[in-house]
């Protein structure tokens, strides 16, 4: 059960809501520490950010519907009531991303690259906090554990009523945000030779490191969203594997035109 944080007039507030607020305030902050670190750019980073909430709001509403329309009245219950359900974060993700594509066609931004580095290692930071929202709840759980320990947490079985321990899946996806985070934040400042990343390159970093490891974790989960068409395929996997095999081919062009490595 989800503990109750505040009570304004009929509605409730859950932990869990307070510590996501809190994720996407901390990315909201650290995108635009990032992304103005290097040139003043306030109309692209303030633009940017309503558009990538809301976009995120919708799109990850949307894409978790899809998947668990057993959940929801309907597909207009599910965009006009946000008092229950859930998002689905690749929907977030990728209504982040449109909102910086829309600004990048109407160039409002710097540079498209440019932001995608900053809003990846933002989003780092906020899925790092984030996903600590799972000791509020039952969510992001995974096998059952034979004894007690510190990646564990104790549940109690809705059918039998008996406590069973749980791998705590979303302590291990944070922990992984979190050094994802860290590890982007060097490579953001780190100068080799006078010489800078180019714009773009933290984001498919991004896309390499984050999708490697939440395609592992997520076969963790008991929880996870599956194909309609067969309902045992995770999506979340097969995404984030594609995000690894583009982010490798990108990387591997460049370096095929830079000739700086050739297949033997």
């Amino acid at each position: 059960m989800d503990p109750i944080a505040f009570l304004v007039g009929p509605y409730s507030i859950y932990w869990s809501t307070v510590i996501q607020a809190m994720a996407a305030l901390t990315g909201v902050l650290l995108f635009w520490f990032f992304y103005l670190w290097d040139e003043r750019d306030c109309v692209g980073a303030f633009c940017v950010v309503p558009l990538a909430i809301g976009g995120a709001v919708v799109l990850g509403r949307l894409v978790h519907w899809y998947f668990r329309q057993d959940s929801y009245l309907s597909l207009v219950s599910a965009l006009t009531d946000y008092s229950y359900g859930g998002f689905a974060l690749m929907g977030c993700f990728a209504g982040v991303f449109l909102a910086a594509a829309v600004l990048a066609l109407l160039r409002w931004g710097r540079h498209f690259g440019a932001m995608l580095d900053a809003l990846s290692v933002a989003g780092a930071g906020a899925v790092g906090i984030g996903r600590l929202s799972g000791f509020c709840n039952t969510a992001d759980r995974g096998q059952i554990l034979l004894r007690p320990s510190f990646w564990g947490t104790e549940l109690v079985n809705p059918g039998t009523g008996a406590s069973e321990y749980r791998l705590a899946t979303f302590l291990l996806q944070a922990a992984a945000a979190g050094v994802i985070f860290l590890v982007l934040t060097f490579l953001f400042f780190w100068r080799r030779g006078g010489h800078r990343r180019k714009p773009g390159d933290i984001f498919w970093l991004f896309c390499l490191y984050y999708g490697a490891s939440q395609a592992v974790l997520d076969s963790t989960r008991y929880d996870s969203l599956h194909f309609r068409s067969n309902g045992f395929v995770s999506v979340v996997q097969i995404a984030c594997i594609g995000a690894v095999v583009l982010s490798l081919m990108v990387f591997y062009f460049r370096y095929r035109r830079a000739d700086g490595w050739l297949p033997g």
